[in-house]
């Protein structure tokens, strides 16, 4: 198992001129701007430079939708946008809370490194494939929630097991940790960011 270096990655919430509005009871829509030193998902580097991502919300009870768009990194994913569109349900039984979404990822551009020996790109490239994640966790205090984290991307045979630590300043800022593992079909790996 390889492991891939840790990155710290500043991100800033920059609101939009609307970052939330209720229009009906139980619905709300919100948008906004991440800004990010890098880009970096499950220990793999899709930007090593500041990245902006814009996206968007739209929930009713439980249930929500989404969509963001972030530039990749060319020499290191072979795409120079990735786009996210997903659906999911999120709630709370007592102290624990969870959630189940599914993502759809779309790049513009195909990953060639992924093709396998016996195929042409145009063949074996999948453009676009979709991630399921469920996660579950609890408030341990006040300020302090731990999450479980399991993702699955049958197209890569990918599947991601994490732990998260959110901690809940007074003054603002979250302070976030995370480890975890994964196993696909092109490689396994530990990650961890704060």
């Amino acid at each position: 198992m390889r492991t891939l270096y840790a990155t710290t990655a500043a991100t800033a919430a920059l609101a939009l001129a609307a970052p939330s509005a209720t229009t009906a009871q139980d619905l709300s829509v919100f948008a906004g701007i991440d800004a990010n030193s890098a880009y970096v998902s499950q220990g793999l580097i899709f930007n090593d430079t500041i990245t902006i991502q814009p996206y968007a919300e739209a929930s009713f009870g439980g249930a929500y939708f989404g969509i963001y768009r972030s530039p990749v990194d060319q020499d290191i994913t072979l795409a120079d946008n990735e786009t996210g569109i997903y659906v999911g349900y999120r709630g709370e039984a007592g102290p624990v809370f969870y959630d189940a979404s599914v993502f759809h990822y779309s790049y513009d551009e195909p990953f060639a490194e992924f093709v396998p020996d016996d195929c042409t790109p145009a063949e074996c490239l999948p453009v676009e494939y979709e991630e399921y994640i469920l996660s579950a966790g609890i408030g341990a205090t006040d300020s302090l929630f731990l999450t479980g984290r399991l993702a699955a991307a049958p197209e890569f045979e990918q599947y991601d097991i994490s732990v998260l630590a959110d901690y809940y300043t007074n003054a603002g800022p979250t302070l976030s940790a995370q480890y975890g593992g994964v196993a696909a079909d092109f490689g396994d790996w530990t990650y961890w960011k704060v």
